[in-house]
């Protein structure tokens, strides 16, 4: 059985990937990647110390174990991951606008979609309550528009997809091990809710994005001819 270790070990992957992102934004002088990284990672990190800090207080959720709690309910791991994801999804984010593959919009779409409905069906089958998503599905809709041309879109949307599939076996795993829990159980509400937000974060990116440094104006796609 995991302890309580793992959440430091997620929150030292995150960090380990952030920071050599941040320091080779630094020294290659891409002003653009390292603001927009700092940016993200303290908004991420931020918004979930408030996140964190309701839910605790409220006894919606618990944690168990932590090298630190924050406030006496938080642990410190948290916005720890959070800022680093932040700051990996602007490096993301960069690769996305300069990536050579264009996979079909429709494919993407319909895959999202059928995805969406089937969890909809379990969801529909256990009875378990939707609460989250009536904020965070407008956010991952004006997310979504932000971005200026399919491929980016396609890209974006098969990331979110990936990140609330991963985001749904860790908190299985987690949740599992006994290290945290949810006073109504874990449902996929929650990995929906960061695939809807990650659609979000890449929309402000997006915005970030200075007019001078040339957004790509909507290119046609071959596979919807």
């Amino acid at each position: 059985m995991m302890s309580g270790e793992h959440l430091a070990w997620l929150a030292l992957i995150a960090m380990g990937g952030a920071i050599p992102l941040l320091l080779w934004a630094a020294f290659t002088k891409n002003r653009m990647v390292l603001r927009n990284a700092l940016i993200v990672g303290s908004l991420a990190g931020g918004l979930d110390v408030v996140v964190e800090s309701i839910g605790t207080f409220n006894k919606l959720w618990t944690y168990e174990k932590s090298a630190f709690f924050l406030f006496g309910h938080v642990p410190i791991e948290l916005p720890l991951m959070f800022f680093g994801a932040g700051v990996l999804f602007a490096g993301v984010h960069f690769l996305l606008v300069h990536s050579p593959w264009s996979p079909s919009l429709r494919l993407a779409q319909g895959f999202v979609l059928a995805l969406g409905v089937a969890v909809y069906a379990w969801w529909i089958s256990t009875g378990a309550d939707i609460t989250m998503l009536v904020v965070t599905v407008p956010l991952g809709f004006w997310g979504y528009e932000q971005l200026p041309s399919k491929q980016l879109r396609s890209l974006a949307l098969l990331l979110a997809a990936a990140i609330g599939l991963l985001d749904y076996f860790l908190e299985a795993w987690i949740v599992g091990a006994g290290n945290y829990g949810y006073t109504s159980g874990f449902t996929p509400e929650t990995p929906l809710t960061y695939a809807m937000l990650i659609l979000m974060l890449l929309g402000l990116l997006e915005r970030l994005r200075p007019v001078g440094e040339g957004r790509p104006s909507p290119p046609i796609d071959k596979h919807d001819h």
